[in-house]
């Protein structure tokens, strides 16, 4: 007989552990899951909120649009209630609140809530504009080219050397003398010239 209320009480533990475990890492589940989907659903959101050109007063269509980027996202059985906390075009601002509810495996009810900001970058990427430099011992011949930012200052190749001549420096097309100070604006040649 005592064998049996062991068994018994053993399982009935048993079970109340596995039922606790269970609903631990269901919630936890459940947490992680809307934790880490949450702030790309309202970036995602609020770059569609700029380029849709929402009405800002009508939050439905924008709830609507959320929810289906947040459903695409997690895989739950659970009912989520989100709330447009602040929605502003001119600042480029997406402010939310959004609510899980959820039943435990003991049938209790459960809930989590998370609160998300997303302002859109509004700053682009410049791009570097790139000169090339290039210096010509004679009209056709190149002697040294180089690559470098618009702005930096004009590189300046080590003097060349022909038999029988003598190096007179670096000249434009236009038979201005290279300043070595001078920052680069444009695609720039220089021709040597010889004495």
């Amino acid at each position: 007989m005592k064998i049996i209320i062991r068994a018994i009480v053993t399982t009935c533990i048993a079970g109340v552990i596995f039922l606790t475990i269970m609903a631990v890492s269901g919630r936890m589940n459940r947490s992680m899951e809307l934790k880490s989907n949450l702030p790309s659903a309202a970036e995602e959101t609020a770059e569609n909120l700029l380029t849709k050109k929402y009405n800002v007063t009508d939050k439905n269509q924008l709830e609507a649009d959320f929810l289906e980027t947040l459903a695409y996202a997690i895989d739950s059985d659970s009912d989520i209630r989100l709330k447009i906390n602040a929605a502003d075009t001119e600042k480029q601002l997406l402010s939310v609140s959004v609510k899980e509810e959820f039943k435990h495996p003991n049938g209790k009810d459960g809930t989590m809530s998370y609160d998300r900001t997303v302002i859109v970058n509004k700053l682009k990427e410049e791009v570097p504009e790139i000169c090339q430099v290039s210096y010509y011992l004679s009209d056709t011949d190149c002697y040294k080219c180089y690559e470098v930012l618009t702005g930096d200052v004009v590189p300046v190749p080590k003097d060349p050397v022909l038999e029988e001549k003598t190096f007179m420096g670096w000249f434009d097309a236009e038979g201005n003398a290279l300043d070595q100070s001078m920052m680069v604006t444009q695609n720039t040649a220089y021709y040597a010239k010889w004495n």
